[in-house]
């Protein structure tokens, strides 16, 4: 069963980079030019960085407030790794049932091995695996103002999370009035804290007044070698090979479905 529409309505910008604080390789956010938003949470963006392996909690959460006062939240997480080969296994996951609290159903895993330019969908519950060759995913280029919004970013400082210094960014991105359909300005904030160490996001955090606050962050960070075995795909997969991944393969990758 799919979850509800309004549970998947989250901005794909939270989750990659923005070259002039990040350098192309972590993950700070672009947004789509006209404000769309996405029926899916991503997660952490884990760029095939070389000789810096590690494994990693990535946890989920929107909380958006009724006009009432009311706060729906939702939370999830991604398990991710990195080794040091550069090769990267990230995962997409439902929501939890806030009812029952139980583990949130694993629907996608996603492997990409830079020294062969592959990457790989798996999907868990129809065991399939489409597989194809490619460079990595591009970094989209930095939000710049194009006469419909305007943008400002501002260091926010230094600081140091689970032992790992960090540095942070805010981008402020106004819609004018009209744009979006909206009577007056619309601003949307996103706070990014950047590891240099690690060339990831440690925490981004998200405000947009339609949606509530998104918040993506690392936990249980564990800098050492990943098992191998995380990297393969198991003989349990059919793999189909794809020559380029295309319209439907894309769709398949944001909703889970091989049908």
């Amino acid at each position: 069963m799919r979850c509800p529409r309004f549970h998947l309505l989250l901005i794909v910008c939270l989750f990659f980079p923005v070259s002039s604080f990040s350098q192309a390789t972590g993950s700070i956010a672009t947004t789509p030019g006209d404000g769309r938003v996405a029926e899916w949470m991503y997660g952490e963006h884990i760029p095939p960085a070389a000789k810096l392996p590690f494994t990693a909690k990535v946890e989920l959460e929107s909380v958006n407030q009724l006009p009432d006062g009311m706060l729906i939240t939702h939370q999830t997480y991604n398990l991710v790794a990195r080794d040091s080969l550069g090769r990267t296994r990230n995962e997409g996951r439902r929501w939890m049932d806030p009812a029952t609290g139980e583990e949130p159903d694993l629907i996608r895993i996603t492997l990409y091995d830079p020294t062969t330019q592959t990457r790989t969908n798996l999907f868990p519950v129809t065991k399939i695996a489409r597989q194809w060759r490619g460079a990595a995913v591009a970094t989209p280029p930095a939000q710049t103002a194009d006469g419909k919004t305007e943008i400002s970013r501002e260091s926010i400082g230094a600081d140091t999370m689970q032992g790992i210094p960090v540095h942070g960014v805010r981008v402020s991105q106004t819609y004018k009035a009209g744009t979006l359909g909206n009577d007056r300005p619309l601003t949307i904030i996103t706070e990014y804290w950047y590891s240099e160490e690690l060339k990831i996001n440690l925490l981004t955090k998200r405000s947009d007044p339609r949606f509530g606050v998104q918040t993506v962050r690392v936990t249980g960070l564990e800098r050492q070698e990943p098992d191998p075995s995380l990297f393969a795909i198991s003989s349990e997969y059919k793999l189909v090979k794809e020559s380029l991944p295309d319209r439907q393969e894309r769709a398949e990758a944001m909703s889970g479905d091989t049908s």
